[in-house]
């Protein structure tokens, strides 16, 4: 064999070498996902229109954006909204409660939200500077076909302006 052709069969033998260690190996993974209905939703209070209150979409948020809150005083809203447990057979737990959004200022003096169910549990407090100081994280059971009035209670500091509205957004973890 001359050596062109020694040549030749080594050089095919490498490339050989070089294309089975180049072979790709693919992993493939399939997930499957499932969109899940919340069983708490919010469901509209007997005060929900009063402070211009609003349920997104799926039910999981609220918004009010003119509670009428006094000047130097408490004023308390007994059913800013209600969360229904939307399950007859099953209770569910609220595990948390998050502000989206609230632009509230030095102006307010306080404003907590609770949740009523014969006890009131605090959900959201924001204190005189406007900032959130409290969101609830635990567990609440709520029974089957549960509902329990949301309750917005708060003041304006002394010297606010009349007619002075804010807005508050929050949702309830489950």
């Amino acid at each position: 064999m001359d050596r062109t052709l020694k040549r030749l069969v080594l050089l095919s033998v490498l490339m050989v070498s070089f294309a089975s260690a180049a072979t790709i190996y693919t992993l493939t993974a399939t997930l499957t996902t499932t969109a899940t209905v919340p069983n708490i939703i919010f469901t509209t209070g007997s005060d929900t229109g009063s402070i211009s209150g609003s349920i997104g979409s799926n039910g999981t948020t609220f918004t009010a954006t003119a509670v009428p809150l006094a000047v130097g005083s408490n004023v308390t809203i007994q059913e800013a909204v209600n969360l229904t447990n939307t399950d007859a057979g099953s209770s569910h737990d609220i595990v948390g409660a998050e502000v989206l959004s609230e632009d509230f200022g030095t102006e307010i003096d306080v404003l907590s939200i609770y949740v009523y169910n014969g006890t009131r549990y605090l959900l959201i407090s924001v204190d005189g500077t406007g900032a959130v100081t409290y969101e609830f994280s635990g567990t609440l059971s709520m029974p089957a076909s549960a509902v329990w009035s949301v309750i917005v209670e708060g003041c304006y500091d002394d010297g606010t302006a009349s007619g002075t509205t804010n807005t508050i957004s929050f949702y309830i973890k489950q």
